[in-house]
């Protein structure tokens, strides 16, 4: 019985020990499970976040290119809409100048004009008033020399004076041929004013045509210039449209 005690409790000890054994070796192959466990969940969620953070990385590359092509498309386009308003203003410029320069000589033809047909005007007063003062002086000398002459028939008076002759009765004296007078100075000052009043009125068209296409040259240049400020403006980055804070 002693020894059949010491056997049962020999086998129970063994028990016992290889229970342990058998114990401790699956708590052991559990913990390493769950250490592998363990690492492989951290080893997922380090590349999870390693795949993140690249993910992160190119969409901030991405959006950062995107403003970049955002940008440099609108400051080509800021470029070319200064350009386009710097060319139609040294265009508008240049017709401007233009019209100037055409208006200045227009005044200066203008003047010319009216200058030589003043000096025209003066010069034919001038003969008007020398054939005029010649006529009356010739009139006053005749008047003069028909004052001294002796008192005769009419007739006698108007006619020259001739040698004294014998009159044939078939032959009659010649008649005295008046001269031709020129027009009425009255009538000449009314045409010279009236080439006038119509030279003034054209020179008064002309001018109020070109106040007119000056007028609208200085508009449409304006315009356009009003338009590139309106584009330019329209251009700007977003940032700088945004108004200051109070």
């Amino acid at each position: 019985e002693k020894a059949a005690a010491e056997k049962a409790a020999k086998e129970e000890a063994a028990r016992v020990a290889a229970e342990e054994k058998a114990q401790k070796a699956s708590e052991e192959k559990a913990a390493k499970e769950e250490a592998a466990r363990v690492a492989a969940e951290e080893k997922a969620a380090a590349e999870e976040k390693a795949a993140a953070e690249k993910a992160a990385k190119e969409e901030a590359a991405r959006i950062a290119a995107e403003e970049k092509a955002k940008e440099k498309a609108r400051a080509a386009e800021i470029k070319a809409a200064a350009e386009k308003a710097a060319k139609e203003k040294a265009a508008a410029e240049k017709a401007a100048k233009e019209e100037a320069a055409r208006i200045a000589a227009e005044e200066k033809a203008q003047k010319a004009a009216e200058e030589k047909a003043a000096k025209e005007a003066a010069a034919k007063k001038a003969a008007e008033e020398k054939a005029k003062a010649a006529e009356e002086k010739a009139k006053r000398e005749a008047e003069e020399k028909a004052a001294r002459l002796p008192a005769l028939p009419l007739r006698r008076r108007l006619l020259p004076r001739r040698p004294l002759r014998r009159r044939l009765p078939q032959r009659r004296p010649p008649r005295r041929r008046l001269p031709v007078l020129p027009l009425s100075i009255a009538a000449e000052e009314k045409a010279a004013a009236k080439k006038a009043a119509e030279e003034k009125a054209a020179a008064e068209k002309a001018a109020k045509e070109e106040a007119a296409k000056k007028a609208a040259a200085e508009k449409a240049k304006r315009e356009a210039e009003e338009k590139a400020a309106r584009v330019a403006r329209r251009l700007r980055p977003r940032r700088l449209q945004r108004k200051r804070p109070r």
